[in-house]
């Protein structure tokens, strides 16, 4: 009987374990689709689950995500492995702006439509950027990384 139980036990778990493997298997499979030279239609939702999840294991314990999604938006021409990197450089900002918030982390992100417009947005509790450079992070080359380096 305790075999049984057991067996049943490690079953589920061999199962739950299979689940998440291929969704994980799914999500790498989305965010790193070949690059195409024309367009094709994509959906903003499934490429930003996708680069989310392949970013999991940046979350950690501590950071709560929040998905705003509109399910009703239309599919729009673009190549989804550039707009999966420009997601993932945006998240991957995100989680370094919150790295030493702890548990009030959180990250959103939200799609929309506005008019014909497809809008994704972003964001994170973190600090915000420093007024002092506010004004230069658009120029070309520069970077925050020093900054990122001496508070950390």
């Amino acid at each position: 009987m305790a075999r049984t139980i057991e067996a049943d036990l490690l079953l589920g778990e061999i199962q739950d374990a299979t689940n998440r493997i291929s969704a994980l298997v799914g999500a790498a499979t989305q965010y790193s689709q070949r690059d195409e030279a024309s367009p094709e239609a994509a959906d903003v939702n499934e490429l930003l689950d996708s680069t989310s999840s392949m970013l999991a294991h940046k979350l950690g314990p501590d950071v709560r995500v929040v998905k705003d999604y509109d399910r009703g938006l239309p599919r729009i021409p673009g190549n989804p492995s550039e707009l999966n990197q420009v997601w993932t450089n945006l998240i991957d900002n995100a989680l370094t702006a919150m790295r030493d918030m702890g548990t009030g982390a959180t990250l959103t992100l939200r799609t929309r439509q506005d008019g014909d417009d497809v809008m994704v947005e972003i964001g994170d509790t973190g600090p915000g950027v420093p007024g002092t450079i506010r004004d230069r992070i658009f120029d070309p080359f520069f970077t925050t990384n020093e900054l990122v380096r001496d508070s950390g």
